[in-house]
């Protein structure tokens, strides 16, 4: 990981990603309202979340607090599904394997997996790197982003800042909000692997910044990812 990222294409079967396609949409769709208390307690509170009963209040909640939305998000399927093969898919000894030799180290261990889905009229998601949200005092740790969906030439794959996981002073004299607002161009070469295909996935360290696009409004489909990450020892 010299630039913070890599791209791995026909890592999977199509059929394999079509399959595992499925039963992350059962997944999410069962726990949908989880996914909008998640994200009005981002935005809202804590206290907002709790008082959710439904999907359509999270809806409605959003909608009236003018709540620019980047994507709906469920966490740990590996730990909460009923579905073995979904399980055993974010627990494969082979996607560990590959997460320890990027990370350069022996063994490894499956932090969590986060589903994504970024749906036509989303917002964009700004820049930001894992490791600033996650409680581990660590650098040795990666995540492996792997579209569910074909991701056309314009579309909305993540970019990634070349070498940022590199950049001790960004952190020191830039705070979270003003790094997620920054022009990264001038600072790094920012990188997106364009079209990418079912089988096709992307990895990048814990501190590589990346961002991606909205979806516009008038979209025929949502962009779906899936996404664990390991911590490596």
């Amino acid at each position: 990981l010299r630039d913070g990222h890599i791209t791995t294409r026909s890592l999977f079967s199509r059929s394999e990603i079509s399959d595992l396609r499925e039963l992350i949409l059962a997944e999410y769709n069962e726990r949908l309202l989880e996914a909008y208390r998640h994200r009005c307690e981002i935005a809202l509170g804590s206290e907002s979340a709790k008082r959710l009963k439904t999907v359509s209040d999270g809806e409605k909640l959003l909608k009236s607090r003018f709540v620019e939305v980047p994507f709906m998000q469920v966490f740990n399927t590996w730990r909460n599904t009923k579905r073995k093969p979904l399980r055993d898919f974010l627990m494969s000894p082979r996607l560990a394997r590959m997460a320890g030799d990027l990370l350069g180290c022996k063994r490894v261990c499956l932090y969590q997996d986060s589903l994504f889905v970024k749906r036509p009229g989303d917002g964009p998601t700004h820049w930001h790197s894992d490791l600033n949200l996650t409680p581990l005092d660590t650098n040795n740790f990666v995540t492996i982003w792997i579209p569910l969906t074909d991701i056309p030439e314009a579309g909305s794959g993540l970019q990634y800042a070349s070498s940022s996981h590199r950049d001790f002073s960004l952190n020191h004299w830039w705070n979270a909000q003003q790094r997620e607002n920054m022009d990264l161009s001038d600072r790094y070469q920012v990188k997106d692997y364009g079209e990418m295909s079912l089988g096709d996935a992307a990895w990048h360290h814990g501190w590589c910044l990346h961002m991606a696009s909205g979806i516009s409004e008038g979209a025929s489909t949502s962009s779906i990812s899936c996404d664990p990450s390991w911590r490596g020892r």
